[in-house]
């Protein structure tokens, strides 16, 4: 779904997240609490869960996917915009 500037754009996101001072203390923690709810999840709420995702696929209108397509480009263009601040910052 994401063209090669959108991956780009992420990528850069991804590295600059990654060389952040506080990104391992965070994934940690996001880890610990992902894992915490993992195990409250009964197999019959993961079951549910997936059935409810399918359904909100399945129910997605053409205008609806040109709608989000339009907005991830609107993102990808702020991001990068906002990225080359960042860089000029450093």
């Amino acid at each position: 779904m994401l063209n090669k500037e959108q991956k780009d754009v992420w990528s850069d996101i991804q590295s600059t997240w990654n060389n952040s001072v506080h990104a391992q203390d965070i994934n940690v923690k996001a880890k610990r609490l992902i894992d915490e709810l993992t195990t409250k999840v009964t197999p019959l709420e993961k079951r549910l869960i997936k059935a409810d995702i399918e359904r909100v696929k399945n129910s997605i209108s053409e205008f609806e996917k040109n709608s989000i397509d339009r907005d991830l480009k609107l993102l990808t263009t702020s991001l990068k915009k906002f990225m080359g601040l960042f860089r000029k910052e450093k």
